[in-house]
């Protein structure tokens, strides 16, 4: 499996997440993995998340906030299958649906135990309590979209009788059904018509979703009782998410250049006059009586009434309500600069707050939580927190280049901890836990790994020369490296540089260390070979030439007195050539040929921890 493909393709869960390994069990960090947004149950206790393990692929995981507490549940799918995947939304981008919905003690969730295809589940976070309420084949195959209503879970389903319809869970077998049929006894070429429900929302006790009515068009559908449906108005285009958005009682559904409000029932859904918005396929917000949605350019506006002003000429993302203002942040093609901005009421001007990182790569989904009065986010490659003003925005742990450079980090919070989960450049997936501190931010799941090289150094080792590191290839290409020369072994103090002058007066041998780190990785040392250590000799005489230069005679080269002393080699020479034959002794025998050339004696000395030293002596 291209598992790199997997991680920006693969259909799955929306609000789910992966992981690398548990402590348990084996993993290579070489593998590609899968990780999705976390999503904590209804006790504010545990984290449900899908996550990579090595021969069991991505499945079911929990967190209790520590690292001792998180453990994978259950192999859905056992052997390598992935029984939990990943699904987008409109703008491909991951968000934090509630993919994992919890209903009391019960979590529902969506996942693939065979060929059969993804299926409506039920955990209460231990492997017995994971269970599959609805079948496959004939049966009903479940899709992914959810909501909470009247104590149960409604979802789109599908069965060969009614095609795809509106179902409901209590989280049994027996309690898992077709809830309403939206368009009963309609067929089309013999088959049932879809009435294909998405585009949940529950206000006022009332759910309200898309659909398709009797006549195959785009229709708003609600349903105060869950047995039955009313059809509100036709559409020209199907609801997708983000195109309804609700908040204290009040709903309102763009679709297309229309915009609706609706009270629930079909004489109280009424189009907006005046508005062409085009806002199907962004994403909308209710606060303080005005909505605020983004277009598909990605631009920000105000809709109050029937009047809509453009509030940012960049493109915006991440539009939420949290702590009673809206927050939304831009970026800016030119300088990459990606900026935070809130709005404190339906009639102020957006207020920039930070830059919070740059590149296209930070547009992404920033998974806003808030806790006690701040909102965390993550932007490019950190951690932030903010309480709405400059001077309380803080950037809490920067993880690194590379891994911000897949998709962001996304958090949930278990107990006091704050679970945050993604992929990296290299499509390997991590989860982090943090306590809202630098220091205690780190790394449970999904450690990365080096490719490395070995160190070497250019130069000689000789006293008053200069050796240079060399670090060679390294992936990903930007950790950070730390240097350490050391002498037969152990470290040289102060020698932290990637170049290092040999001192006088040591002896031995020279290794140049490099040692990676980088977050989510295992910090790495590599040394290079070592290199001997040389001295220069302290005396290292000119040789001279003894003897008659006669036919016959011998001459003999005499080296003088090296210190310290040293082993012997010669080379003689006549008039600058080398003498090729008998002449690498002490002694050179004068033949008839060269009896008038110019001799000249090379003596080389040679001494364990010295430089090698040649000296000539002058002609004769």
């Amino acid at each position: 499996m291209n598992r790199r493909r997997f991680a920006r393709q693969g259909l799955i869960a929306t609000a789910v997440v992966g992981s690398l390994v548990a402590s348990s069990l084996s993993a290579s960090a070489a593998d590609f993995t899968d990780y999705h947004s976390p999503q904590t149950n209804a006790a504010g206790d545990t984290v449900f998340f899908a996550g990579y393990a090595e021969g069991k692929g991505v499945e079911l995981w929990k967190s209790d906030g520590t690292a001792a507490g998180t453990v994978l549940v259950k192999d859905i799918y056992p052997g390598v299958n992935n029984g939990l995947s990943r699904a987008y939304d409109i703008d491909e981008e991951q968000v934090n649906a509630p993919q994992f919905t919890s209903i009391g003690d019960k979590t529902f969730f969506f996942a693939s135990s065979d060929k059969t295809g993804s299926q409506l589940w039920v955990t209460d976070g231990t492997a017995a309590g994971t269970k599959r309420l609805t079948t496959g084949g004939a049966g009903l195959r479940a899709e992914s979209e959810t909501a909470v209503f009247r104590g149960e879970l409604y979802f789109t389903g599908k069965d060969e009788t009614h095609g795809l319809e509106l179902w409901k869970s209590d989280g049994t077998v027996a309690g898992t059904t077709l809830a309403i049929d939206v368009t009963p006894g309609v067929t089309t070429k013999g088959k049932p018509l879809h009435g294909r429900p998405s585009s949940y929302a529950v206000v006022n006790d009332t759910l309200y979703f898309g659909g398709l009515n009797a006549a195959g068009k785009p229709a708003l559908y609600s349903t105060s009782s869950g047995a039955s449906v009313t059809e509100l108005t036709t559409l020209r285009n199907a609801l997708h998410p983000g195109d309804i958005a609700q908040t204290d009682g009040s709903l309102v559904i763009h679709n297309y250049t229309t915009v609706y409000d609706t009270d629930g029932t079909a004489a109280g859904t009424i189009a907006r006059p005046g508005i062409a918005t085009k806002a199907t396929g962004g994403r909308s917000v209710v606060f303080d009586g005005s909505v605020f949605y983004t277009e598909p350019n990605r631009r920000l506006w105000r809709m109050t009434g029937t009047t809509t002003t453009r509030l940012s000429t960049l493109p915006a993302q991440n539009v939420a309500i949290r702590n009673g203002v809206v927050w939304f942040t831009t970026w800016e093609m030119l300088s990459q600069d990606v900026e935070l901005w809130t709005i404190s009421s339906a009639t102020a001007a957006p207020v920039r707050i930070a830059t919070i990182g740059k590149s296209g790569n930070s547009y992404k989904s920033n998974g806003w939580v808030e806790r006690d009065g701040q909102v965390y986010f993550w932007a490019y490659k950190s951690l932030y927190r903010s309480d709405g003003t400059p001077e309380g925005t803080i950037e809490i742990k920067d993880f690194g280049y590379p891994r911000g450079l897949e998709s962001g980090m996304n958090p949930a919070f278990a107990g006091d901890s704050l679970v945050l989960t993604g992929v990296d450049a290299q499509g390997i997936g991590s989860m982090w836990l943090s306590d809202l501190t630098a220091e205690g931010t780190s790394i449970v799941l999904g450690t990365g790994s080096f490719s490395t090289s070995t160190p070497t150094i250019n130069g000689s080792a000789l006293a008053g020369s200069k050796l240079a590191g060399r670090i060679g290839a390294w992936t990903p290409a930007a950790p950070n490296f730390a240097y350490q020369w050391n002498n037969n072994g152990q470290p040289i103090p102060g020698a932290t540089n990637k170049s290092f002058t040999v001192p006088a007066g040591i002896t031995g041998s020279i290794t140049f260390s490099v040692t990676a780190s980088f977050p989510g990785y295992p910090t790495v040392t590599k040394t290079s070979a070592p290199k001997t250590i040389v001295a220069s000799f302290t005396k290292a005489p000119v040789p001279t030439i003894t003897g008659a230069k006669t036919i016959g005679k011998y001459l003999r080269a005499v080296p003088g007195t090296w210190s310290p002393s040293a082993k012997f080699t010669y080379q003689w020479y006549a008039n600058g050539k080398a003498i090729t034959s008998e002449a690498t002794r002490s002694t050179y025998k004068v033949r008839s040929n060269n009896v008038t050339a110019k001799f000249t004696v090379k003596v080389t000395g040679t001494a364990p921890g010295y430089v090698t030293t040649s000296r000539t002596s002058a002609p004769r």
